[in-house]
Parts: structure tokens; C-alpha cells; sequence
């Protein structure tokens, strides 16, 4: 560590003196003052310092006398985390050179450490190692390092770090190498074994398809995911997405089926990309799946909601009788009154009233 991050470290004020703003502000007007070549790699050895200090099977590699006082020591370590990643974010960034590059955000990734989960210095160790995979297909390093980081949030409970856990869980289920248990997997094993038996040159289209996929709670796709997802879908080809989709639903033959998490996802995701497309086929195989006997319902709500967005959008190519029916289905299967499957099956009865194609 270059010496005046230890003395500004040592010399780190009393916490409970000042307003947390404050102390990152400071931190911030201190990264400014670091030389250019040496920002990046110091950031590296705050997040492992401040690993040495938290982690309960810790190993100091910090100097004695820091190691003297290490609650001050790992406030000072976390918030100056916390201004890293800030300056990193903003326009400041390739100014300062304070974005990492990849191996670099691999690194960042696979040392970031988190006692609780609650602060704003988790998701960024993801995101800035996501920046690298915009327009190419994720690295085996990358899941390597997104599963380091992933043990480090199992242990936080935090409504945040559940939802990046999840977020995490979705890239992970798509590295190649990992695969469940025949007894024991999610329905969505399934697609990811379809997927493992095709040329690479098709595997590659699949997969660039998958890193489009979108993890939160919104049941109607976002405006934000819609580009990217539309873009890959082109290259994949539609028709190809419905045959192989249909053709991987309906092998599946266990009874009832499961549903983890990251499951519920890669179908939520997929049955967005069918109401895209518009093939009936598909529509009814995935109407079909959702109807038979799951596990566990509640991973599996999520996708219904997304299934009765897709009816709503499906009159033209399936008549206005069918998708009716289709949206009373699964009301009837994943709930009633004030749900959002049935305020969709009400306001399509609604709008729909005047325009009926059959």
C-alpha cells in the first residue's frame, strides 16, 4: 500500500463525530489525490485489507499498527471502497482511471468482501465486471469469479443482496459447466442440457440470447431489456427459438416438475421472447407447461404473470375467444379476485370488447 493511503487510513476520523457524507466526500477528494497508475491496483488491496480484517478465518497481511485498531481501520476501508466505486461509476472515471479493465474487475470481483450486505458497495463489484460483456460472450473467469463472489453474499440477508444473489444465480446457471441432478433439477435444466448438445456456433447464438435475459420483478419486460433482447433474438432466428424451445418443453417428463429461483427467471425470460414472436404453437406448449403440476407454486407465479402479458398481447394471431379462455385458465390456476393475472384478464375484457377477431 502506497504510504499516504496508511496514513490516511490510521488517521481516520471518529465515526460517530461525523456525517457518513462527510467521510465518503473525503474519501473521494483523497482517490483524487492517488497517482493515476496506482488507483486501481490500491483498490484491489483495500478490498483484500479489508477482508483480513472482517473475515473470521482472517490472515492480516495489513501492518501491525493498523491492525491495532481495525473497527477505525475497516470503516476507513469500507467507505473508501464505497468512494472507489462511486468515482468508477461517474464521468470522472476514464479521467482519473478509475475503470477498471478486465482482468482487473475480475479481481475486484473475486476480493470484494461484505459483512451485512446493507451498504452501496455490492452490486458495483458485478456491475463493473459486467461492463466487459456487453458485446461478448461471458468467460469461463467470469463465472469463476461471479461464484467467488456469490459465496461471499451467502451469508447476508438483506432484501438488497437477495436480489443480487438472484441476479448472480441467473449468470451462474448459464456457465456450460454446471448441471443439476437429473432427481433433483429445475425444470430449466432441461433448456441448458438442449443447449450443451448443439454445435458451438449455435451454442454461442443461445448464449448470447440467455446473457439478454432480464432478473427482477417486473412482470411486463422492460424498456430497457427489449433492444438487446431483440438484437439477439434476429440472430438466433425466431423460427429456430420456437422449434428449440417447444421441442425442449416438451421432453420434459418429470411429474411434478421444479422450480428454483433462477428458474423462474430463465422461463419468465423465455416467455417474453415468445410474445416477440407471435407462433401460436409456441404460446399453447408454454400455456400447456405452466398448467401441470409444479413442485412448489410460488417460483412459478412470477412466470404466469408473465404468460397472461403474453395472451394479452396475443389476439390477433389467436382470436379474442381463445385468449380469453386462456387468461381464465390461469387465473383460475395461480389465483382470483385482485391478482395481477386477474386485473390482466379484466382490463383485456375491457379493451377488448369492441375488437374481436376470431
Amino acid at each position: 500500500m502506497i504510504p499516504a493511503m496508511e496514513e490516511f487510513i490510521t488517521g481516520y476520523p471518529v465515526v460517530d463525530l461525523y456525517d457518513p457524507e462527510y467521510r465518503i466526500k473525503r474519501c473521494l477528494d483523497f482517490w483524487r489525490t492517488i497517482p493515476a497508475d496506482c488507483r486501481i491496483s490500491t483498490m484491489i488491496e483495500i478490498l483484500e485489507w479489508y477482508g483480513d480484517l472482517r473475515k473470521p478465518d482472517r490472515t492480516r497481511t495489513a501492518s501491525s499498527h493498523i491492525a491495532e485498531c481495525p473497527m477505525n481501520v475497516s470503516y476507513a476501508l469500507s467507505e473508501l471502497t464505497t468512494a472507489a466505486y462511486r468515482l468508477a461509476a461517474s464521468k470522472e472515471g476514464n479521467q482519473l482511471k478509475m475503470r477498471p479493465g478486465e482482468a482487473q474487475s475480475l479481481t475486484i470481483l473475486r476480493t470484494a468482501f461484505h459483512t451485512c450486505g446493507h451498504g452501496n458497495d455490492t452490486k458495483p463489484p458485478l456491475e463493473l465486471a459486467l461492463r466487459h460483456f456487453q458485446k461478448k460472450p461471458y468467460s469461463l473467469a467470469f463465472f469463476d469469479a461471479v461464484a467467488v463472489y456469490r459465496e461471499c453474499l451467502s451469508h447476508t440477508r438483506q432484501t438488497a443482496t437477495q436480489m443480487l444473489r438472484a441476479e448472480i444465480d441467473l449468470i451462474l446457471w448459464q456457465d456450460p459447466r454446471n448441471a443439476e441432478s437429473p432427481q433433483t433439477a429445475c425444470w430449466s435444466e432441461g433448456i441448458r442440457r438442449g443447449v450443451n448438445s448443439l454445435s458451438n456456433g449455435e451454442q454461442i447464438l443461445w448464449r448470447a440470447l440467455f446473457q439478454s435475459f432480464y432478473c427482477g420483478a417486473a412482470c411486463w419486460p422492460p424498456n430497457r431489456w427489449s433492444p438487446r433482447a431483440e438484437r439477439t433474438l434476429s440472430a438466433l432466428g425466431p423460427d429456430r427459438f420456437g422449434d428449440r424451445v417447444q421441442g425442449w418443453i416438451s421432453s420434459t417428463a418429470a411429474d411434478p416438475l421444479q422450480l428454483t429461483t433462477a428458474g423462474s427467471y430463465v422461463l419468465k425470460n423465455l416467455i417474453w421472447f415468445a410474445a416477440i414472436i407471435r407462433d401460436s404453437q409456441l404460446d399453447e406448449t408454454m400455456h400447456t407447461l405452466l398448467l401441470r403440476r409444479w413442485k412448489r407454486r410460488q417460483p412459478v407465479e412470477k412466470a404466469a404473470v408473465a404468460l397472461a402479458y403474453l395472451w394479452s398481447e396475443a389476439t390477433a394471431h389467436h382470436g379474442r375467444d381463445t385468449v380469453l379462455q386462456r387468461l381464465t385458465d390461469l387465473a383460475a390456476a395461480y389465483g382470483s379476485g385482485g391478482d395481477q393475472i386477474e386485473r390482466v384478464r379484466q382490463n383485456y375484457v375491457q379493451h377488448s370488447a369492441g375488437n374481436n377477431p376470431t
